[in-house]
């Protein structure tokens, strides 16, 4: 059975194959790329040889640079890696999924998905509450005295819910000054091994509206490096844009 490997769904008429420069293809594959149609929609798509999609790192890198080698030329309503349809199905699908798929487009219309990342130094942060926490530092010299293993281990506790308490409200401050310029935004979960990371998050925005979001969090930058409260200078990293994935929520059945 022949299957088409989706990547992208456009509008119609709206992408010119092939994409320069060619991107890597999912599996491998050395064929290229191509455009089916389906009324006012067209689906991206390469030929799958295999099956199944295993999510290898060189297969979701090919995904994503097919995404990207697209979104030049047009808005693109990403498929989520891994979905693979029979080439005789493609068009029914398509056709069944018509409305929907416009109608994500056009919320998807003049914006786009961008990335941001703010991360802290978190020895310095501990540094920085231990200065400015008396309790603190009256249990530090405690412990250091005559402390057990049950108080350095509760100084520890204290210190990571201070540390845990300011993140929480560094993050909240930044996404507040950063509200008036989107129109979305999904905040991602931060493991505990991040201990370095403040903010991850996604936001949808006027794709106009870029230069101003790009001013605002250099204003933040400069507001938040004077700020005795935060420790140390935040390192703000932006990806933009990125493939929609966040605010793409169609599912294809």
């Amino acid at each position: 059975m022949s299957l088409c490997y989706l990547y992208a769904l456009v509008r119609q008429n709206t992408l010119t194959l092939p994409l320069d420069p060619a991107p890597p293809l999912v599996g491998g594959a050395n064929v290229p790329l191509r455009l089916t149609g389906a009324g006012a929609v067209a689906a991206l798509w390469s030929p799958l040889e295999q099956s199944t999609v295993e999510p290898r790192r060189r297969d979701l890198l090919a995904h994503t640079k097919v995404l990207e080698a697209a979104m030049v030329q047009t808005l693109v309503l990403p498929v989520r890696f891994g979905i693979a349809v029979p080439a005789d199905d493609l068009v029914k699908l398509l056709a069944r999924h018509q409305a929907e798929i416009d109608a994500a487009l056009e919320r998807l219309t003049g914006k786009m998905e961008v990335g941001l990342k703010v991360e802290w130094h978190l020895p310095e942060v501990l540094v920085k509450l231990l200065d400015l926490d008396p309790e603190l530092q009256r249990l530090k010299q405690l412990t250091a005295r005559n402390g057990g293993y049950h108080e350095r281990l509760r100084f520890g506790e204290m210190m990571a819910a201070k540390a845990q308490a300011a993140r929480a409200l560094l993050a909240q401050r930044i996404l507040t000054e950063l509200a008036p310029h989107i129109t979305a935004t999904e905040e991602k979960l931060i493991s505990v091994s991040a201990e370095n990371l403040v903010l991850d998050a996604a936001f949808l925005l006027d794709t106009a509206r870029l230069p101003d979001f790009e001013r605002a969090l250099e204003v933040l930058d400069a507001a938040l490096a004077n700020d005795p409260t935060v420790g140390n200078p935040l390192a703000f990293k932006l990806v933009a844009p990125v493939p929609p994935f966040t605010f793409a929520s169609l599912r294809l059945e």
